[in-house]
């Protein structure tokens, strides 16, 4: 069992959690705020969240090299296509706002390379 692996994954289950109630209370609270072409593609991402969290939880108790290292680059692909559209609109204030998603997420992807290296160490 790696234990690194499975937090990851119990870390990331918190996040899609956290990631819906947060994005009910703040951006689709009212139904006149709820536009489908973003209400969906955040729901989207919430499940993703999830099943990543899922994967890792499965991967801590069998460890899964791949299964580890594919779910470890859709986090960074995810961050880096944040990153990558909030500078090319000069939204360098909801980077700075996500500084709190992005401190959680980098434990996450610390704890997966953690995780990772013992398993292969061993």
């Amino acid at each position: 069992m790696n234990l690194l692996i499975a937090a990851s994954g119990f870390l990331l289950i918190a996040l899609c959690i956290l990631h819906i109630v947060y994005g009910e209370k703040k951006y689709f609270n009212t139904k006149e705020k709820r536009s489908i072409a973003g209400y969906v593609p955040y729901h989207q991402i919430s499940v993703l969240m999830f099943l990543e969290g899922t994967g890792m939880i499965y991967s801590g108790f069998n460890f899964n090299l791949q299964l580890s290292v594919f779910i470890l680059l859709l986090i960074l692909t995810s961050l880096s296509t944040f990153v990558v559209i909030c500078i090319k609109e000069n939204e360098a204030e909801v980077i700075k706002a996500s500084m709190p998603q992005f401190i959680l997420f980098g434990i996450v992807i610390l704890l997966i390379f953690l995780g990772i290296s013992r398993e292969m160490t061993v």
